[in-house]
């Protein structure tokens, strides 16, 4: 019968204190994926409720736009990264990704019709640029906007 190793040197017991826990990255995941989901919700919500004040469609899509951008940006940096870093630094980074999210989403959906994806069924492009986005999105945040040591 084999021993168990016995790790009794602070050499070792330092060196798998300091190896990457998983955890605590698939928890910033989860908690991405509901303040993300929170957000669409508000996003979608927002432009009717603007709309509906008599302001006309392209008013009211750019202040829901710049709204959402910053309630989007307050809810991830609060409740997913957790973030004491200087706001306007990374709201510049974060609204910064957001446009180009915007942009290849667009894109993106324009190049799926293009391609007769899915035959053309908008619900399903849309969970698929949306999904992609969202990748996207998650590793730009992580990596750059709220990135502590920039």
């Amino acid at each position: 019968m084999q021993a168990l190793p016995v790790y009794n040197n602070k050499e070792t017991r330092a060196s798998m204190q300091k190896s990457p826990q998983i955890l605590p990255a698939l928890k910033k995941s989860l908690r991405f994926v509901i303040v993300g989901s929170m957000n669409t919700f508000v996003a979608a919500i927002m432009l009717p409720i603007i709309y509906q004040a008599g302001l006309g469609l392209n008013l009211s899509f750019m202040i829901s736009t710049l709204f959402t951008i910053s309630f989007s940006f307050s809810t991830h940096r609060v409740l997913t990264f957790r973030s004491k870093a200087k706001v306007l630094a990374e709201y510049r980074r974060f609204f910064f990704n957001a446009l180009f999210c915007s942009v290849f989403s667009y894109a993106l959906l324009r190049f799926s019709f293009y391609i007769d994806l899915f035959e053309k069924n908008i619900l399903y492009i849309n969970v698929l640029v949306t999904g992609i986005t969202a990748v996207i999105s998650y590793l730009v945040h992580t990596l750059k906007t709220f990135r502590q040591n920039l």
